[in-house]
């Protein structure tokens, strides 16, 4: 349980990072963790009309893999699912680009690296 609960705080506190960064880059953040059946988008986010989908890892070290190694196919067919969702809602338009950011933590150095897919 303690596991669970302190991968999840480490993975928010890495999307609150990458959001700060994306920001930071002149990005409008249109949602953060949006959630439909087939998976769920840590951040979508909007610079001059384009949509970039964020999928952010956060990795204090590689014992469990690199972050930008973690995404599968299944996981981007469900990011693209989740996205035309919700651009069917929000009459957002139908191309965009998917982003992996990894934000690795290694003593208290933020290191971003970012993989356009």
């Amino acid at each position: 349980m303690f596991k669970k609960n302190h991968n999840q705080s480490m993975g928010q506190y890495g999307e609150n990072i990458a959001k700060k960064y994306y920001q930071e880059l002149g990005y409008e953040i249109i949602a953060q963790n949006y959630h439909s059946r087939y998976g769920e988008i840590d951040l979508l986010c909007k610079k001059e009309g384009l949509i970039l989908i964020v999928e952010v890892k956060t990795r204090q070290g590689n014992r469990y893999g690199y972050g930008e190694e973690i995404i599968n196919n299944q996981k981007i067919k469900g990011l693209i699912h989740t996205y035309q969702i919700f651009a069917a809602i929000h009459n957002l338009p139908n191309y965009f680009d998917i982003e992996i950011c990894v934000i690795e933590l290694k003593n208290q150095e933020k290191t971003i690296k970012r993989f356009l897919l």
